[in-house]
């Protein structure tokens, strides 16, 4: 660093200012503003100029310069322990790799001991746009209450494109590589997809047996059967009303050991009468996880002991609403 400062009268830092107050100039790390300590030159901020910011060589001063210009730039990565693997950012490794159908993606990740990839800030957002220039196919999966992630890691970060996801145009979350904004689809048209896996995790280097998913969304009745997540379950028409008089089941499973994560993403039926019932296990001589009726509730979920899942719905002859959707997944 002392190198190049010393060969580079110039150069661009990582902060984008909003106005003249130091407290509206934001660092791109998401570290926050820089209110705590700056560095400007006499008269700045002052984004009459421009709203980015450079180091000016001697004197190490701050000014405001046009976003456009052509001055030389350091990039910055988090801190993160060694790994064999070639990208390796904030902990994890991650490998991308060209197009294959959904449930190849998820078999080729298995094979690296690695999952789809979940992202959780904007940098992650932006190293992955860096490494995979072209569609990618993410690790989520979009449903009416959002989306959630199948490595089971929390939805604490969100970039939605300009339009809301709509899951109804397929439920796999791909990555616009242009704007590295998220995007709901049947994951038809990804030309790349991206592993991750924390750095230092062990892998054996045996593929998972039965390691392919078979991704289903299903507001039939299977009445017995049993389907693999991830997978959606819906109540019969839904977001329409369920008809009257009708039980339904689903059993669903996972490969391996896998637990199973269960969202709940919209809930409405009739209180008391038409009833959800969950099971932990794969029938209903499984421990009872819950049962549910009325609403309509917030998103809610749990997860499951082991690596089925059994699910209940009766309706009377009465009054219908519009029922529930869910969505499962394995949690790794």
């Amino acid at each position: 660093m002392t190198n190049f400062l010393f060969n580079h009268g110039s150069f661009w830092m990582g902060l984008y200012c909003f106005s003249k107050d130091r407290s509206q100039c934001f660092w791109d790390d998401d570290s926050g503003t820089a209110i705590s300590y700056s560095n400007f030159a006499s008269g700045y901020p002052n984004i009459g100029i421009g709203k980015c910011v450079y180091y000016s060589n001697p004197g190490g001063l701050w000014a405001n310069g046009d976003c456009g210009e052509l001055l030389p730039y350091v990039c910055e990565l988090p801190p993160t322990l060694p790994d064999t693997c070639l990208h390796n950012y904030k902990n994890h490794c991650y490998y991308p790799l060209t197009g294959s159908s959904v449930p190849e993606a998820i078999e080729k990740c298995d094979e690296l001991c690695a999952t789809l990839a979940s992202v959780h800030s904007p940098g992650e957002n932006r190293f992955i746009a860096s490494i995979s220039p072209e569609i990618t196919l993410l690790g989520g999966i979009a449903s009416p209450g959002g989306y959630i992630w199948m490595d089971g890691t929390p939805t604490d970060y969100n970039n939605d494109d300009v339009y809301p996801l709509d899951y109804k145009n397929g439920p796999f979350l791909s990555m616009n590589p242009g704007t590295g904004d998220f995007f709901a689809s049947d994951g038809s048209h990804n030309k790349m997809f991206v592993c991750k896996r924390p750095v230092g995790a062990p892998c054996s280097g045996q593929i998972p047996q039965n390691a392919t998913y078979t991704f289903t969304s299903s507001s039939k009745c299977l009445n017995p059967g049993v389907i693999m997540a991830p997978a959606i379950i819906s109540s019969p028409n839904y977001p329409k009303d369920y008809p009257a008089d009708v039980f339904c089941s689903w059993g669903v499973s996972s490969t391996g050991s896998h637990r199973l994560r269960m969202t709940i993403n919209a809930f409405d039926t009739e209180k008391n009468d038409d009833i959800v019932k969950i099971y932990d296990g794969e029938d209903d001589k499984s421990p009872l996880i819950g049962a549910y009726s009325g609403g309509p509730f917030k998103p809610f979920g749990f997860v499951t002991s082991g690596p089925s899942i059994y699910i209940t719905f009766l309706s009377d002859r009465y009054y219908t609403f519009s029922g529930f959707t869910s969505t499962i997944t394995p949690v790794f």
